[in-house]
């Protein structure tokens, strides 16, 4: 809300879930139950991914950590998805 000023009829465009196209990345998501940040938002980005037919992960962690509050809980994971997408997907077929 910081970024709004009270300018809460901007709220949707500040939202990426409208911009999901076919033509969008891979996305890693990562919430605590209980954050700030609900999860309902993440929830409704996951399926706009999926109905896009484009990877997303979404992990859910308890607790209500925010941010580096669970980095190291799904560092390994996070790297493994930049790997796969990065990586990966990037290299020729042998």
């Amino acid at each position: 809300m910081n970024y709004f000023h009270e300018r809460t009829d901007r709220l949707t465009e500040g939202t990426p879930v409208h911009r999901v196209s076919p033509k969008t990345g891979p996305v890693y998501l990562a919430n605590s139950l209980n954050e700030f940040v609900p999860t309902s938002g993440v929830l409704t980005f996951t399926e706009a991914m999926v109905r896009n037919d484009v990877p997303v992960v979404a992990q859910f962690l308890s607790g209500s950590r925010h941010a580096k509050g669970y980095l190291d809980d799904v560092y390994d994971q996070t790297v493994q998805f930049l790997n796969h997408y990065l990586l990966d997907e990037g290299r020729p077929e042998s």
